[in-house]
């Protein structure tokens, strides 16, 4: 017995050196101290709300609590809260109990028989010593699992807006194009109307007339593409609502308010480490940690206290006066495993390292992306502004033409590919618009986060 107790100390002794994992410090990370831009706009978790549009506003809070992806990572999320309450549970004894009753016979012969009726009840409680730290990182792990899921839903609900934004922008979009292209058709049609009247009176020719046809049915053509356009958006948007298409209730505008300005950036650091994404990969590198440290105690004894009491009687009022009591302490020890559990140790250590990697690949990529959007936002800007400027200068272009062939100086051909060049120009304007408010919305998407928080609290 003495041998044995001496070898639990020296096992405990070797188990209190065992080696612990080093978290990564952030701030060795190689990001620049600040952004490219920034602006002064303040921004929370409900950026689409710089938008001032109501309509967009009901869509994604809708949208966040009826979805059908919602809903499954709320389903993600509850199950990991019950998994860390099971893992919880250690914290605390355990306490069984038990209870019988029967009727002993005894037979003997000749045909003589006596028989007992007995009840009996025993009630055990069993506690592990948490010596090593086993049951406490369990509980660790399942903790950190509850807020990797956590954030990953707080992600999943920052793409799933982002996403109906990206619709609700390009359905603005679309019924501009369209209005753009209606008050066109209708232009080009009272000017066909003209010409057919120059045309029965011979002061037109055959080819002006079928080209200012063909003008119109392009024009019809294009705009037969844009309600295609409208109809798929919509139907995107239904998948990403959960609902039929039939039952969405939209009253889309003609134009999109202002650009909000451009948002305070902060430093990168602090931005990128709110992100939800980034907050998931931390946690899913601390619970990769735990699981380090569950797999390491788990090669050390395991001890554990038993108090168990037990009563037996013949009535049911003398089942309480005598009591049965055993205390014991038990001790299992891992002897041999044929290397089980130095190979579990190092799964859990090669996670831990993956998990490191990804997490500091996370903020790296999280910067990259802030400063490509920005980048794309300045180009963008520029781009705008170029097509406007062509915008001015095609309609004075339009103008002079215009006045050359009503003195016969230029061919119709030469005023017609100036007017579809001007609304080419004027098609491509929205659809550079609505690309600059997708890429401002990216860029609030992507610096959004809960309140930063001191995450040394919990490593």
């Amino acid at each position: 017995m003495k041998v044995f107790f001496l070898f639990i100390i020296i096992i405990s002794l070797v188990g209190c050196q065992r080696t612990k994992t080093t978290l990564p410090d952030s701030k060795k990370i190689n990001i620049p101290e600040k952004f490219s831009y920034s602006g002064s706009l303040k921004v929370d978790m409900q950026w689409w709300k710089v938008f001032k549009s109501s309509e967009l506003t009901r869509l994604i809070e809708t949208a966040l609590k009826n979805a059908p992806d919602m809903k499954i990572m709320s389903a993600r999320l509850k199950t990991s809260i019950a998994i860390a309450k099971k893992a919880g549970a250690t914290r605390f004894p355990s306490v069984d109990a038990s209870g019988k009753s029967g009727l002993t016979g005894i037979y003997t012969v000749p045909d003589k028989t006596s028989g007992q009726f007995t009840m009996s009840l025993d009630i055990s409680v069993s506690y592990e010593l948490d010596i090593w730290g086993r049951a406490a990182s369990q509980r660790k792990s399942a903790e950190m699992d509850v807020l990797t899921v956590k954030y990953d839903m707080m992600g999943s609900a920052m793409t799933l807006a982002g996403e109906i934004a990206g619709c609700w922008f390009r359905m603005v979009s679309i019924n501009r194009r369209m209005e753009i292209l209606k008050k066109q058709y209708k232009t080009s049609s009272t000017y066909h109307e003209s010409q057919k009247i120059k045309f029965d009176s011979g002061l037109l020719e055959t080819l002006d007339l079928l080209q200012q046809k063909q003008n119109l049915a392009s024009i019809q053509a294009i705009m037969t593409s844009a309600e295609v356009e409208m109809e798929t958006e919509k139907n995107r948007l239904a998948v990403l609502m959960g609902v039929l298409p039939t039952e969405l209730k939209l009253k889309i505008p003609l134009v999109l308010e202002p650009l909000p300005e451009l948002p305070h950036m902060g430093v990168p650091l602090q931005v990128v480490s709110r992100r939800p994404d980034v907050l998931k990969a931390w946690y899913e590198m601390l619970s990769a940690d735990a699981s380090v440290a569950h797999a390491v105690a788990d090669a050390f004894p395991k001890i554990s206290l038993t108090l168990s009491a037990g009563t037996r009687a013949e009535k049911i009022r003398d089942m309480l006066k005598s009591w049965l009591v055993n205390l014991l302490l038990n001790v299992t020890a891992p002897v041999w495993r044929g290397g089980e559990l130095k190979a579990e140790i190092e799964r859990a250590k090669a996670v831990f390292e993956e998990k490191t990697v990804r997490w500091q690949q996370a903020v790296i990529s999280s910067v990259i992306d802030i400063e490509t959007i920005l980048a794309k936002e300045k180009l963008q800007k520029k781009y705008i502004e170029s097509i406007r400027e062509q915008i001015e200068l095609s309609k004075k272009f339009i103008g002079d033409i215009e006045y050359r062939y009503k003195q016969g100086i230029t061919d119709f051909s030469i005023y017609l590919n100036a007017v579809n060049y001007l609304l080419g120009l004027e098609l491509n304007l929205v659809k550079a618009r609505v690309e600059l408010y997708i890429l401002r919305t990216g860029l609030l998407k992507a610096i959004a986060g809960p309140p930063e928080k001191n995450k040394d609290k919990d490593k």
